[in-house]
């Protein structure tokens, strides 16, 4: 593999990017109506969408609504998922609101985001040797788990005044 990502892309086929591409904004269209959609992404080099969900069980969602979407040459793979687009914007308010929560208890959280197999990964710092678990039980509303945090904090590489002579 190229370590420069401007070669390692220049073999893409844009065409194709773009049809799969209009395939992923369809399939955004009907994981509105799934209930355990979570997100896709596109995968050109092997002509693909991959779908994550929380279920890749049968569920009461007729899964070849996505499939159908896809024209000759473009496959749909389902991958599991931890939570649902619906449990993640959940969870990103409920961090949020916490905040002040972590903050009185000594632990300053850096930043958060879904990891789409494994749940919501939490950068912190902390005065403290761990996390209270009144705190974790707050936010593991969706099973044990289904939250990690990583010590670890944002690096800002660069600002307002990284493109001026000041």
């Amino acid at each position: 593999m190229n370590e420069n990502p401007a070669v390692e892309g220049a073999d893409i086929d844009w065409a194709l990017q773009e049809v799969i591409g209009r395939v992923a904004t369809a399939a955004d269209e009907v994981g509105k109506n799934d209930p355990a959609y979570t997100v896709s992404y596109t995968d050109v080099r092997n002509a693909r969408l991959q779908i994550y969900r929380k279920s890749l069980t049968h569920d009461d969602f007729d899964l070849q609504r996505y499939l159908a979407l896809a024209p000759e040459g473009v496959s749909i793979v389902f991958e599991a998922a931890a939570l649902s687009a619906t449990e993640i914007e959940h969870l990103m308010d409920l961090i949020y609101a916490l905040a002040p929560e972590f903050k009185a208890a000594g632990i300053r959280l850096h930043s958060w985001g879904p990891d789409y197999a494994t749940g919501m990964r939490i950068l912190y710092t902390s005065d403290t040797p761990e996390i209270p678990r009144r705190l974790v039980e707050k936010l593991e509303i969706y099973g044990p788990g289904t939250v990690t945090f990583e010590v670890g904090s944002v690096v800002n590489l660069a600002d307002f005044r990284a493109d001026t002579d000041s």
